[in-house]
């Protein structure tokens, strides 16, 4: 839903920051991976100084999880205080109905996502910089892979984290809703292309939505399925679950490929 229409002079000005400050915000996560994660196991690996490291009395396990752990929780700690900031300042924008919380710049910037996402990205290139012992490709895969995940999540998988409501007639009703589909069907259920329904109601104007009294009378029903705005925090709690789940294998993968690489 966009901010645009709503109010004017400063309202409408606070509307078009609200838009820019979220998508810059998505890219937080990504620097901090290719920039953080990367040089933390890379760099060593690289430069042959891990060598001299692993002689230590401490052992190159302790030594690989005391660089990863404390930085990751210092990282995911401080990505949920930004995250924490921005949701008071989007507040009021929800609050007033002028959005929900499901638009993928919003959903990823709110909540525990945005601080679940840094830490996966931060774990994802530190496994990186171990599996290819250099830190300037392990920071360019890096960000191919964590931006392609996180593309594919807001497109395709996000919607999908729960079974969405079906109902028929108008566009379902309350603010804050993700809608995830919109199609025609006859009265007896059979699917009908939207040309088809356009074309019997006589060519409607562009942009102009057949009212459910309009469709009734040629016999169709137009149907929605949506996600309620009461599942935001199932679906956050759902996402931030699988990208802790895969941030701890990549720090348990890098420590063990760490154990088992020769001095």
């Amino acid at each position: 839903m966009s901010f645009y229409g709503v109010g004017q002079g400063s309202v409408l000005a606070s509307g078009m920051n609200a838009q820019t400050v979220p998508f810059l915000l998505l890219a937080v996560p990504v620097l901090v991976g290719a920039f953080v994660g990367g040089p933390v196991l890379a760099r060593e690996l690289e430069s042959g100084t891990f060598r001299f490291a692993w002689t230590q009395g401490a052992g190159r396990v302790r030594l690989a999880a005391a660089r990863l752990v404390p930085l990751a929780a210092v990282l995911t700690a401080a990505a949920y205080g930004l995250s924490a900031l921005f949701s008071w300042y989007i507040g009021p924008f929800v609050q007033s109905g002028v959005t929900g919380r499901y638009p993928m710049q919003l959903f990823g910037t709110m909540g525990t996502d945005f601080a679940a996402w840094t830490l996966f990205s931060f774990a994802l290139t530190a496994f990186a910089g171990v599996l290819l012992r250099r830190t300037v490709p392990a920071m360019a895969a890096s960000v191919v892979v964590l931006t392609t995940a996180d593309t594919v999540t807001m497109m395709a998988l996000r919607q999908h984290y729960a079974t969405p409501v079906v109902v028929t007639g108008s566009e379902p009703a309350g603010t804050g809703n993700l809608v995830t589909g919109n199609w025609f069907t006859t009265a007896g259920g059979v699917p009908v292309s939207q040309d088809t329904v356009l074309h019997a109601l006589g060519q409607l104007p562009f942009g102009v939505s057949p009212s459910t009294a309009m469709l009734a009378r040629h016999h169709y029903l137009q149907w929605w399925s949506y996600q309620p705005a009461s599942r935001w925090w199932e679906f956050q709690l759902t996402e931030g679950g699988w990208l802790l789940a895969a941030s701890l294998l990549l720090i348990a993968a890098s420590v063990l490929l760490i154990r088992r690489r020769p001095a």
